[in-house]
């Protein structure tokens, strides 16, 4: 594929995932302002959403950064070290790491509701989602404050300079590689711990049909029915770090092998590269279709009072399961 190609399948993808993200970061800003009109309850109030929110925010600036390919059309090549170069390599810095720590925040607040039953306190909330930003924010800038001209043209995007390989590994893949294994981990353990929980239910009810008198109908059997959406519910918890992990590890996977001296030819970079801009129209696919019940709710979609309860009835509704008790 040519440069020129290249820069155009970038900037398209890029585009895509930026439109589709900013779109929906404004509909959920329109929601927050308008609560009023459409729940008992301010949105903000709502943790998955505001993960959500902040996943798309991520998801939006790495997006931006493929959209400057269509600068680099203009000039039929990369220009670097430019300003346009370090506003590219910023945002690709900025938004990967973030976005792998969102991915992994959502796993980690999804495992303290389902599987420890517990609230995040607001206070703890607060502080972890302002750590993550500066802490994005300080691991980006902390290249170019230790290195002038660190970020320069690589592939089909300006990055960090190839020569400065460990600055690559400790500034940024890192960080990768921690939120695809934990986010592996967690979804994980939160799919088998929801298995275990229907088989225990479902030994439950096999010792109660057998007691004297007790008859179990093989026809509309709710414990059947609940069992079936409840292994859903496991289902889509994986497709989460399923789809991070497919659209980060290519590129992720190719810098490591460059670190080892084994760069890999430029189009496995340009198909990485379209694979990780991607993420943000993914993302909006991937949660407005499972999570519609947060995105999408109408005027008689209420939040009960309870933080428990009303995780349970986010569960249940968004994936038709049955009671988590």
């Amino acid at each position: 594929m040519s440069e020129m190609a290249s820069m155009i399948v970038l900037g398209l993808l890029g585009l895509i995932s930026a439109v589709s993200t900013f779109s929906l970061i404004l509909f959920l800003t329109y929601r927050m302002a308008y609560w009023r009109r459409y729940y008992e309850k301010p949105l903000t109030k709502n943790q998955v959403v505001l993960l959500l929110y902040n996943l798309l925010l991520a998801d939006f600036q790495q997006s931006l950064s493929f959209c400057i390919s269509f600068y680099w059309l203009t000039h039929n090549k990369l220009v670097g070290p430019s300003k346009m170069c370090f506003l590219q390599a910023w945002l690709v810095h900025i938004g990967n790491v973030s976005s792998g720590l969102w991915v992994l925040s959502i796993g980690i607040h999804t495992f303290i509701n389902v599987v420890w039953r517990r609230k995040v306190p607001t206070s703890v909330f607060i502080a972890w989602a302002v750590g993550i930003w500066v802490f994005s924010l300080a691991i980006t800038a902390a290249g170019p404050i230790k290195i002038h001209n660190i970020f320069v043209p690589t592939a089909a995007w300006c990055w960090i300079k190839g020569e400065y390989r460990w600055e690559r590994l400790y500034l940024h893949y890192a960080y990768i590689f921690l939120a695809q294994i934990g986010s592996v981990v967690v979804y994980s353990f939160i799919a088998i711990f929801l298995y275990t929980q229907v088989h225990y239910a479902g030994g439950q009810q096999f010792s109660t049909a057998q007691t004297p008198g007790a008859t179990l109908k093989p026809q509309n059997d709710p414990f059947a029915e609940s069992q079936k959406q409840i292994l859903r519910t496991a289902r889509y918890m994986v497709l989460y770090p399923l789809v991070y992990v497919v659209l980060t590890l290519p590129l992720a996977a190719a810098r490591v092998a460059a670190m080892t001296y084994h760069n890999p030819p430029r189009e496995i970079y340009i198909f990485a590269g379209a694979m990780m801009t991607s993420c943000g129209w993914v993302d909006v696919l991937l949660y407005t279709t499972t999570r519609n019940i947060v995105v999408l709710s109408k005027v008689n979609d209420k939040y009960a009072p309870s933080q428990w309860q009303s995780f349970r009835m986010w569960v249940r509704r968004m994936f038709g399961c049955g009671n988590l008790d």
